[in-house]
């Protein structure tokens, strides 16, 4: 018999053998006054967005999974496993749902006693699958960091392997192709820039949130030795003017562009148990809220 905690389950699974707590309730004083926490949790997020949603809102089911998380880690001394059960979902919201993901990989690596797994699940599936079931079978296999996806009463899994490209496939990069470039002198952003500027001679955007000083020039001049041209627009790729000032400013300059390569981010290392929620809106920020 599995001691599962579920939250905001109710309109989906059997109640059998398992415990629910809406999102509603004060998740943290629940599990402190549990005898003893439980070995699964199951979170059901299904993240609301509209284009009339400020950009810079965190929906607050992640604020609680931070929260939830933080607190079982700060307490909790044994295995513990989670499933993260989400609906497919081709909205602004992905990008959420995809730092879900990244959170619990690297919770992971910092608390081995922490497992998960990730499971997306095709809205019209509820009505062809007993998800009850569903989420039993994936507790009752280990969690090793999976990303799980049931579409069409398929289940399928997410792998990495080798692609050995055919040396005569067309490039997805275009010879002087037009390529917005985010992060803008940062490293991975630089070895970008100089791959495409050397191999397809590109027309580069650099953009980021500095000013444009000594060294910034010297990379732009740079890129131009090696083939490409680029520009420098400082933009706050988060900040909705601004990548609206910035998407007008390029093609006016260059007429379109072909691709954006978005390398922005900002890093605050630190052990969960060190984090608070600012810290997580402000890795957010270029990801997720630049991404929408």
């Amino acid at each position: 018999e599995l001691t599962t905690t579920i939250l905001s389950m109710k309109d989906y699974i059997d109640k059998q053998n398992l415990r629910f707590i809406s999102w509603g309730e004060n998740i943290i004083q629940i599990l402190s006054k549990m005898t003893e926490y439980p070995d699964y949790i199951v979170f059901y997020i299904e993240i609301g967005y509209s284009n009339k949603q400020n950009i810079h809102d965190i929906d607050e089911k992640v604020v609680k999974v931070f929260e939830t998380m933080k607190y079982i880690t700060n307490h909790n001394k044994r295995k513990c496993s989670i499933l993260c059960v989400y609906p497919h979902d081709q909205t602004l919201a992905f990008a959420e749902y995809s730092a879900l993901g990244g959170f619990f990989k690297s919770l992971h690596l910092e608390n081995s006693l922490v497992s998960f797994k990730m499971v997306q699940i095709e809205p019209n599936e509820f009505k062809n699958i007993s998800v009850g079931k569903l989420i039993i079978q994936e507790l009752q296999e280990k969690c090793n960091g999976e990303e799980i996806a049931y579409f069409k009463g398929k289940r399928y899994e997410k792998r990495l392997f080798e692609i050995v490209e055919e040396s005569n496939a067309p490039s997805i990069y275009r010879e002087r192709g037009v390529y917005l470039i985010t992060g803008g002198f940062g490293g991975t952003a630089s070895i970008i820039a100089q791959y495409l500027a050397r191999t397809y001679h590109a027309n580069l955007i650099l953009t980021s949130r500095r000013n444009l000083g000594k060294n910034e020039i010297i990379k732009l001049k740079e890129i131009e030795k090696a083939g490409g041209k680029a520009i420098y627009i400082k933009a706050d790729i988060s900040n909705q003017e601004d990548v609206t000032a910035l998407v007008d400013n390029s093609i006016e300059h260059f007429g379109h562009i072909n691709g954006v390569l978005h390398t922005a981010g900002i890093i605050k290392d630190a052990m969960l148990s060190n984090k608070d929620i600012q810290d997580i809106k402000q890795v957010l920020m270029p990801k997720v809220y630049g991404t929408r």
